[in-house]
């Protein structure tokens, strides 16, 4: 056990979170945890991400779950945003119709960026507003 990490499971993988842990004593963690992942289990994915490793067993990418939902829902468009490396595989899949936004810095493929979490909440009231004045308009005709 290392103070700070902590182990979220997920149906067919798991992630280990080392966002508490001091950056040398993390780098080493992830380290480890890579080693014993590709000697259990060799078929595993691994995803690095921000201060997380995603170890899964199923051949998939947010992206394509992100596909699978908007057919199951009949959806025209998707928002989306994320501010991870595992988020890049939707950003990658949106269409022209979508709108994709990575929250900080570094290189991404989402077509639009906000600062941090506090600019994308200001980014999501602001299309709720314009979004309801749609409405009454809409509603008035």
């Amino acid at each position: 056990r290392v103070p700070g990490a902590w182990i979220e499971h997920k149906p067919v993988g798991a992630v280990l979170h080392t966002r508490n842990v001091p950056d040398g004593d993390a780098a080493e963690l992830q380290r480890q945890a890579r080693e014993i992942i590709a000697q259990a289990l060799p078929v595993a994915r691994v995803l690095p991400g921000h201060d997380v490793l995603e170890f899964s067993l199923k051949q998939t990418d947010k992206g394509q779950a992100v596909e699978r939902l908007r057919e199951h829902v009949h959806a025209d468009a998707v928002f989306y945003a994320g501010d991870d490396r595992t988020d890049e595989d939707v950003f990658r899949s949106l269409g022209a119709q979508d709108l994709g936004v990575h929250v900080g810095d570094g290189r991404t493929a989402a077509e639009y960026r906000v600062a941090d979490p506090r600019a994308l909440a200001n980014l999501l009231m602001g299309m709720a507003a314009l979004r309801r004045r749609y409405l009454t308009l809409t509603e008035s005709l």
